[in-house]
């Protein structure tokens, strides 16, 4: 008979409508709670190096610093690598640090395979401007870093331009930029 009556007076409370809400209120905070810890997405740790503008002026003393960012975690090595390239295309947050490239360079593709890396960038990299003061090869070279530096396990990190050598003095395009042992540079790039 006891239980009766603490069944009947539970159904009755579950009648008032504010209880009811107060319930559904709960049930709806604690569902977004656990979907919460188990769908939030994956991030990591980057860090990104950009020319610092004290040592712009004088560019065979530029010194590149890093800057942490948060990056979301995506499925595979290359769209990794894109997402931090893509990043590195937007510019520095720090008052102290500079472009690394101007606003016009665009990643063209990025094909990521085994250990080797191939890079396809915009022409707009050989366009000095305001935007990026740095000269074609350390800004090439401030972009291998970052990703070298993010992603240890590359092997060769390989970069074109529009799909042809940046090192060649007639832009020619038959083997890669390999700067994994140094960058080959020429003068005739800017011409």
């Amino acid at each position: 008979m006891r239980k009766l009556r603490v069944l009947q007076s539970n159904t009755q409370i579950l009648k008032n409508p504010a209880i009811r809400v107060a319930l559904v209120l709960m049930a709806s905070f604690l569902l977004s709670v656990v979907l919460y810890a188990f769908l939030q997405e994956k991030k990591s740790r980057q860090i990104l190096f950009f020319p610092e503008n004290s040592t712009i002026v004088n560019h065979g003393d530029v010194r590149l610093s890093g800057e942490i960012r948060v990056l979301p975690v995506r499925t595979t090595t290359e769209d990794n690598i894109r997402l931090l390239v893509e990043d590195i295309f937007l510019g520095a947050t720090e008052p102290t640090h500079s472009r690394l490239v101007s606003k016009q360079v665009r990643l063209l593709s990025l094909v990521y395979n085994r250990g080797m890396l191939y890079l396809n960038l915009s022409k707009d990299i050989l366009i000095e401007a305001a935007g990026a003061p740095l000269p074609v090869e350390l800004q090439i070279r401030g972009l291998v870093n970052s990703i070298r530096f993010n992603f240890p396990k590359l092997r060769n990190v390989y970069v074109f331009i529009e799909g042809r050598l940046p090192n060649s003095t007639r832009w020619h395009g038959e083997e890669g930029f390999d700067l994994s042992e140094g960058v080959g540079y020429s003068e005739e790039l800017l011409r």
